[in-house]
Protein backbone atom coordinates (compact mmCIF):
# COMPACT_ATOMS: atom_id res chain seq x y z
CA UNK A 1 0.00 0.00 0.00
CA UNK A 2 1.40 3.15 -1.04
CA UNK A 3 0.20 6.00 1.35
CA UNK A 4 0.47 9.39 1.88
CA UNK A 5 -0.56 10.93 5.44
CA UNK A 6 -0.57 14.47 4.46
CA UNK A 7 1.64 16.99 7.24
CA UNK A 8 -1.38 19.25 9.26
CA UNK A 9 -2.75 22.22 8.05
CA UNK A 10 -2.90 25.57 8.58
CA UNK A 11 -5.64 24.96 11.20
CA UNK A 12 -3.07 22.31 12.97
CA UNK A 13 -5.15 18.98 11.70
CA UNK A 14 -5.18 16.90 8.69
CA UNK A 15 -6.55 18.46 6.03
CA UNK A 16 -9.94 17.09 4.31
CA UNK A 17 -7.89 16.85 0.79
CA UNK A 18 -5.00 17.33 -0.42
CA UNK A 19 -5.76 18.59 -3.83
CA UNK A 20 -8.62 18.19 -6.24
CA UNK A 21 -11.58 17.04 -3.68
CA UNK A 22 -13.01 15.04 -6.47
CA UNK A 23 -10.41 12.64 -6.62
CA UNK A 24 -11.00 9.85 -4.30
CA UNK A 25 -7.18 9.44 -3.95
CA UNK A 26 -6.58 13.28 -2.65
CA UNK A 27 -9.05 12.89 -0.12
CA UNK A 28 -9.83 11.92 3.67
CA UNK A 29 -10.05 9.23 5.15
CA UNK A 30 -6.13 8.35 3.94
CA UNK A 31 -6.01 4.71 3.81
CA UNK A 32 -2.55 3.89 5.36
CA UNK A 33 -0.89 0.87 7.77
CA UNK A 34 -0.28 1.47 11.66
CA UNK A 35 3.09 1.69 10.63
CA UNK A 36 2.88 4.56 8.61
CA UNK A 37 0.62 5.65 11.26
CA UNK A 38 3.08 4.96 14.12
CA UNK A 39 5.94 7.13 12.27
CA UNK A 40 4.27 10.26 11.65
CA UNK A 41 2.26 10.53 15.33
CA UNK A 42 4.26 8.50 18.15
CA UNK A 43 6.39 11.28 18.36
CA UNK A 44 6.49 11.91 22.38
CA UNK A 45 6.16 9.52 25.65
CA UNK A 46 2.23 10.90 25.70
CA UNK A 47 1.98 10.00 22.13
CA UNK A 48 3.32 6.44 22.15
CA UNK A 49 0.94 5.64 24.67
CA UNK A 50 -1.76 6.74 23.48
CA UNK A 51 -0.70 4.67 20.42
CA UNK A 52 -0.07 1.81 22.94
CA UNK A 53 -3.29 1.79 24.01
CA UNK A 54 -4.86 1.42 20.27
CA UNK A 55 -2.70 -1.49 19.58
CA UNK A 56 -3.63 -3.56 22.38
CA UNK A 57 -7.43 -2.54 21.38
CA UNK A 58 -6.29 -4.26 18.02
CA UNK A 59 -5.10 -7.10 19.96
CA UNK A 60 -7.72 -7.99 21.89
CA UNK A 61 -9.95 -7.44 18.61
CA UNK A 62 -8.22 -9.71 17.19
CA UNK A 63 -7.82 -12.17 19.82
CA UNK A 64 -11.59 -12.54 20.18
CA UNK A 65 -11.29 -13.61 16.05
CA UNK A 66 -12.34 -10.22 14.51
CA UNK A 67 -10.44 -10.48 11.64
CA UNK A 68 -12.07 -9.13 8.61
CA UNK A 69 -11.96 -4.87 8.91
CA UNK A 70 -10.87 -1.58 8.74
CA UNK A 71 -11.12 1.81 11.63
CA UNK A 72 -11.30 5.10 11.15
CA UNK A 73 -9.00 7.23 13.41
CA UNK A 74 -9.64 10.40 15.07
CA UNK A 75 -9.18 13.10 17.99
CA UNK A 76 -6.49 15.24 19.05
CA UNK A 77 -3.95 12.12 18.50
CA UNK A 78 -4.06 13.13 14.72
CA UNK A 79 -3.96 16.88 15.10
CA UNK A 80 -1.13 19.23 16.55
CA UNK A 81 -2.50 19.89 19.86
CA UNK A 82 0.97 20.96 21.37
CA UNK A 83 0.86 23.67 18.80
CA UNK A 84 -3.13 24.47 18.74
CA UNK A 85 -3.34 24.29 22.98
CA UNK A 86 0.33 23.87 24.19
CA UNK A 87 -0.56 20.17 25.90
CA UNK A 88 -0.21 16.83 24.94
CA UNK A 89 -3.07 14.71 22.82
CA UNK A 90 -5.14 13.10 25.33
CA UNK A 91 -7.20 10.54 23.03
CA UNK A 92 -7.64 8.61 20.11
CA UNK A 93 -11.17 8.48 18.52
CA UNK A 94 -11.32 4.58 16.88
CA UNK A 95 -14.87 3.35 14.79
CA UNK A 96 -14.47 0.00 13.51
CA UNK A 97 -16.23 -1.76 10.51
CA UNK A 98 -16.07 -5.08 10.06
CA UNK A 99 -18.50 -7.38 8.36
CA UNK A 100 -18.55 -11.47 7.63
CA UNK A 101 -19.82 -11.97 11.68
CA UNK A 102 -23.11 -13.36 12.15
CA UNK A 103 -25.15 -12.10 15.10
CA UNK A 104 -23.70 -14.61 17.93
CA UNK A 105 -20.11 -13.15 17.08
CA UNK A 106 -21.29 -9.41 17.69
CA UNK A 107 -22.78 -10.28 20.82
CA UNK A 108 -19.76 -11.95 22.69
CA UNK A 109 -17.56 -9.35 21.13
CA UNK A 110 -20.16 -6.84 22.88
CA UNK A 111 -19.33 -8.81 26.15
CA UNK A 112 -15.83 -9.02 25.50
CA UNK A 113 -15.84 -5.16 25.73
CA UNK A 114 -17.82 -4.40 28.47
CA UNK A 115 -16.41 -0.83 28.45
CA UNK A 116 -18.23 0.09 25.59
CA UNK A 117 -21.24 -0.11 27.35
CA UNK A 118 -20.63 1.72 30.41
CA UNK A 119 -21.39 5.13 29.23
CA UNK A 120 -18.26 6.82 28.89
Amino acid sequence: MVTLIPDFDHNLVLPPHTGDPRSPGEVSPYPCTSVDLCRKFSTSPERQAIWGGFLDFRDRLRAEGLTQGFQWLDGNFLEDIEAQEGRAPRDLDVVTFFWGYDLAFQASLGLAFPEFSKGV
